[in-house]
């Protein structure tokens, strides 16, 4: 029998060789892959504008995702809540409203218009209407008032929207307790009602009506309430109650040729009676009929007392405020408490501003509360 082979280098060489792997795999696991032989070059990347500062999706849009990581966010509290698909929570105050836009007093502003039931739909677009409940404009649109002990005296100031600065003027400066009265072709009709309502007035809409001194050059002339064609007028007075919402009453801007032909003016009225309106007149308008053919009707009517500046003067102006404090406190239970009319002269409006502070053991009311 031969001779056995040696198997001592055999077992030499495999243990060499299994060494040598495993000082690889722990060198490999202390110190990372072995640098290679070949050189390294870094690439260069082209510059790139870097991204708006919000962190967004849509960072120059409305749609903007808010930082959610802003503020300290309270234990439980999910800052994701008011995304699309959360609920948003009722803020904790109401807030305060702009500079400009606070009404002159601490008396609350009325109720924006419209209010809901009290319009509907015409050839024109929207006028008043009563509602099906009952509610009307004469009442929903004025300013409210509690009755009290004292003697009143209310003022309507007129001619209000064509003019911008005095508009504004009359809006800011004048006490919420004076009726504003609103021209019916005013340009910024509705937005100058919002604001008077925003401040406390009430608003009364001042119509265009047949007068023994209208003229045809006149601004509102061609939708005038006229004699001759009962169809036209009713059309015309669809167009002007259309031109804006929130006002309680219609008083006429001239007027005494129609009002005057009761033949004429009972449709007009009767309208104006199913619209929930009232109607409060100027005191130098003189029909005797008026008031007849308005409660012929079941319309709210009152006629004015006195203007107030006839001649805008303001002592003029002054001596006519105090003839009408006179008429509120020689007031009697059956008398109507005065209305006082005037127009929107800066002499007007400066002497209200001294006269109303001094007004004392008479109460100034706004218009409708007279009329009630």
């Amino acid at each position: 029998m031969g001779e056995l082979p040696k198997l001592w280098p055999h077992v030499l060489l495999a243990t060499l060789l299994v060494t040598g792997v495993m000082g690889s795999a722990a060198a490999y696991a202390l110190f990372g892959p072995t640098a290679p032989a070949y050189p390294v070059v870094e690439a260069t990347l082209p510059e790139r504008p870097l991204p708006p500062a919000a962190d967004t999706l849509m960072a120059d849009s409305a749609n903007a995702l808010p930082d959610l990581l802003a503020d300290t966010v309270a234990p439980g509290a999910n800052p994701t809540e008011t995304l699309v698909g959360g609920t948003t929570p009722a803020p904790s105050r109401a807030p305060s409203p702009a500079p400009d836009a606070s009404p002159a007093s601490s008396s609350p502003a009325l109720r924006p218009a419209p209010i809901a039931g009290l319009h509907t739909q015409s050839t024109f677009g929207r006028i008043p209407k009563i509602a099906s409940d009952g509610r009307t404009a004469f009442r929903e649109y004025a300013r409210p008032h509690r009755p009290g002990d004292a003697p009143t005296v209310s003022l309507v100031i007129g001619g209000l929207g064509i003019d911008a600065a005095t508009t504004r003027r009359a809006i800011e400066d004048l006490p919420p307790e004076v009726t504003l009265g609103f021209a019916a072709h005013a340009p910024n009709l509705q937005s100058d009602i919002d604001l008077a309502r925003q401040f406390g007035h009430e608003v009364l809409l001042e119509l265009p009506m047949e007068g023994a001194t209208s003229d045809p050059g006149e601004p509102g002339f061609a939708r005038m309430i006229r004699t001759g064609d009962e169809t036209q007028a009713l059309r015309n007075l669809d167009f002007l109650l259309s031109r804006a919402a929130g006002y309680f009453a219609v008083t006429p801007y001239n007027g005494d040729i129609f009002l005057g032909r009761a033949d004429a003016s009972a449709p007009i009225l009767s309208r104006l009676q199913s619209s929930g309106l009232g109607f409060l007149s100027d005191p130098q308008l003189d029909v005797p009929t008026l008031a007849a053919s308005a409660k012929a009707v079941s319309l709210p009517y009152r006629s004015g007392t006195m203007l107030i500046d006839e001649t805008p003067d303001m002592e003029l102006i002054a001596r006519d405020l105090e003839a009408l404090r006179a008429l509120a406190l020689t007031d009697t239970p059956t008398s109507d408490a005065p209305i006082g009319f005037g127009f929107a002269f800066p002499q007007t409006l400066d002497a209200l501003a001294t006269w109303i502070p001094t007004l004392s053991r008479a109460e100034l009311v706004p218009a409708s509360a007279a009329m009630k």
